[in-house]
């Protein structure tokens, strides 16, 4: 198949591969070309390699018959090494059963890239997130939170598969949103699986209250998100970076920096407009403690000052001296 794969595209290209002005045909080559085509980014596609629907179509069978392959490679591995519980899941998990390769090819290339095997349980739980079905007494309602057992794959293929389909066009920007401990791992293993043949960016946005953006620093940040949104990117962060944007951008207009302060705001009303969250461990992002209002300015003396104080020593010296009469 992959032959007569190569053999086509020789074909209709022959003067091209004559002159030089053809790369190799590779399987990586044709996959970005294939996922080019799919999102229908022009502008981007290497080589100005076209390839026809009948093309597209052997190599899709193409792709779908490696995964095949790899899933046989794991479980005679497993066999091998005599993991029976693992060989028999192996051999159970029925491939592409409720959802079409064609209408996925980002799922298929993550699937190929990866050595995995993308279950059914967790395509009916991005599908659900992706497509939620909406409370028919109020439509609005676009939020949904969704709970699985440890090791069934929220955050190394689930999260991985959301960030693919919840921007299949330059329309919304996802943003991850994960705990502060975990950003780290999070980026590491996100730009692991995305940056390879599916070819997207993973932007870490950090903020901290001690930053002091300059009007122009926030523009370049505003400009950025926008050609992440363009570019079909993924953004990284953390809820204590969302509070901390929010409060400087108070601060910038207590300090009366109304410049940065109405760029910062335009960025939260972009983004309110474009970005579609994605939380990993949303029970504990969306703990009350993440909802804490903090404290900005220089320090001041409460209202009374000292006094507050002082009048409980004063009443507690009115006891002392009074206490043994009133025993008496």
């Amino acid at each position: 198949m992959w032959h007569e794969l190569v053999k086509s595209i020789t074909i209709t290209n022959e003067l091209l591969f004559k002159i030089g002005l053809m790369l190799r045909i590779l399987p990586t080559t044709l996959i970005s070309v294939f996922q080019q085509i799919w999102l229908n980014d022009n502008e981007s596609n290497v080589l100005s390699l076209h390839l026809t629907l009948e093309q597209r179509t052997l190599l899709g069978g193409i792709m779908v018959n490696w995964i095949v392959e790899q899933q046989i490679e794991r479980a005679l591995n497993f066999a091998n090494q005599e993991k029976w519980e693992d060989f028999e899941k192996e051999i159970l998990n029925v491939l592409h059963t409720n959802w079409t390769p064609s209408e996925h090819v980002p799922w298929l290339i993550l699937e190929l890239e990866m050595n995995i095997t993308i279950r059914e349980t967790q395509v009916q739980v991005a599908s659900h997130m992706i497509k939620p079905m909406l409370n028919e007494n109020n439509a609005s309602v676009r939020n949904i939170v969704m709970q699985m057992n440890m090791g069934e794959g929220k955050t190394s293929v689930i999260l991985p598969m959301l960030a693919l389909s919840l921007c299949p066009s330059s329309s919304s920007l996802v943003r991850i949103i994960v705990l502060k401990a975990l950003f780290p791992m999070n980026y590491q293993s996100l730009r692991y699986k995305l940056g390879g043949l599916l070819n997207r960016r993973v932007m870490p946005f950090a903020c901290r209250r001690d930053m002091n953006f300059s009007h122009v620093q926030v523009n370049k940040i505003f400009n950025r998100l926008k050609q992440g949104l363009h570019n079909l990117d993924v953004v990284l962060t953390s809820p204590e970076d969302i509070l901390s944007f929010d409060l400087l951008t108070i601060d910038k207009c207590r300090r009366q920096e109304f410049d940065t302060g109405r760029s910062m705001l335009s960025i939260q009303s972009w983004m309110k407009t474009f970005v579609r969250d994605v939380l990993d461990e949303s029970d504990e992002i969306l703990h009350v403690k993440y909802q804490l209002i903090y404290s900005i300015g220089r320090q001041q003396q409460v209202d009374g000052g000292v006094e507050h104080w002082k009048t409980i020593q004063y009443v507690l010296n009115l006891v002392k001296q009074h206490a043994a009469n009133i025993a008496q």
